[in-house]
């Protein structure tokens, strides 16, 4: 995929699917394949079409790979009559960057099941500073006692993520690393800034969930999956159908589109109801967990279905294109369009950018970030 953020384009060029874990030597071949891949697609598509430059190449894990965090950091000022300089703003922007690089750190070692010593530092960014309930573009001559930081951090598996810059650093201006999910959760808050939602992402063995909490202690986060995927679900659908899942796949497409009679609709719609049981189940207890009346499902054999035609009101099925023109993109693709790529393609282009509160950032991190080494 290319964006050229000049005219609000997003490209699909070609779409490849390869295994990418790390646990074999043939695993190991097959990341070897997809950097290849890369390569030759930015050689040949990219680089000498209408950008002369070396691109930045957003890499979207998934939450076994990587975890990004995006929350605000709460802080009290000692003496909140004085004006903010310098150094004042240096010392808040490192409390609140350490604070959370503490509780990341603990927390990547749990979701990538890893040693600290495997697990790698690999972004930071601050978004905004509210300086007593007021958003401050730029805090310094500022006065007050609550200072909120909002901010976000990245870390990978290391072993996993250096592969990757090996073999693709020469090719790209940059590599900037997002857990995928989190970034598409992230980018939907920017919708529905005043709500806490769930967004499910359905994959073919399982189905990964994460959290939004609006408001001032906001978080967005992984929270937890359950083994509930595509793949089990056509098999079982096909078989309730007498049908192979290929065949089921184009069934519920027809289904969605409503392509069948009323009396067939009626039948499918029963049965479907019935295979995602445990779909709703685990939907319904994340919400709860959240406190959340909304769910966002990423299912993309469900987009286009009819509000409440199956699943309770409180689940949206996540539509792509409708998004990204939200934010004024228009997506050329030939094929279904992928929300968690198009997500973290476009959190990186609401990316606050080199201003002071992100230099400070970096500069205090810069031993730990992977430009440094």
């Amino acid at each position: 995929m290319s964006a050229y953020f000049a005219n609000k384009e997003i490209v699909f060029k070609s779409v490849a699917t390869l295994p990418c874990k790390m646990g074999s030597e043939e695993e190991r071949r097959h990341l070897e394949e997809i950097c290849q891949y890369v390569r030759v697609h930015l050689k040949k598509n990219f680089l000498s079409s209408f950008y002369f430059g070396s691109p930045t190449l957003i890499v979207a894990f998934d939450s076994k790979h990587a975890l990004t965090r995006y929350e605000a950091v709460s802080l009290v000022r000692e003496n909140p009559t004085k004006s903010i300089d310098d150094a004042d703003l240096d010392n808040v922007i490192s409390q609140a960057i350490w604070k959370s690089y503490e509780d990341g750190r603990r927390l990547a070692m749990e979701q990538l099941k890893l040693p600290e010593a495997e697990i790698l530092f690999a972004d930071t960014n601050v978004y905004d500073v509210i300086i007593d309930g007021k958003k401050i573009i730029n805090p310094i001559e500022h006065t007050g006692k609550h200072i909120d930081i909002y901010l976000s951090q990245t870390f990978v598996e290391r072993n996993f993520y250096a592969r990757i810059v090996a073999a693709l650093s020469q090719s790209v201006k940059a590599i900037a690393p997002i857990e995928g999910g989190v970034a598409a959760t992230h980018l939907l808050g920017r919708i529905h800034e005043n709500s806490n939602f769930v967004f499910a992402k359905v994959m073919e063995e399982r189905t990964d969930l994460f959290l939004r909490t609006a408001g001032k202690s906001s978080k967005t986060a992984f929270y937890d999956y359950f083994t509930w995927g595509s793949k089990g679900f056509f098999a079982s659908f096909g078989k309730q159908l007498t049908v192979t899942p290929q065949v089921a796949r184009r069934v519920l497409s027809q289904f969605v589109r409503g392509e069948i009679s009323p009396s067939i609709h009626q039948k499918l719609k029963g049965v479907l109801k019935e295979e995602t049981i445990v779909l709703l189940r685990g939907l319904r207890h994340a919400s709860e967990e959240n406190k959340s009346n909304t769910i966002f499902l990423d299912m993309p054999e469900f987009a286009g279905l009819p509000p409440e035609e199956i699943f309770p009101k409180m689940i949206q099925v996540i539509d792509s294109p409708a998004i990204t023109n939200f934010f004024g993109f228009n997506i050329k693709s030939h094929a279904r369009v992928d929300f968690i790529t198009i997500a973290s393609l476009l959190e990186f282009h609401f990316l606050p950018g080199e201003n002071i509160l992100n230099h400070l950032a970096k500069r205090r991190m810069r031993w730990l970030l992977p430009e440094a080494k």
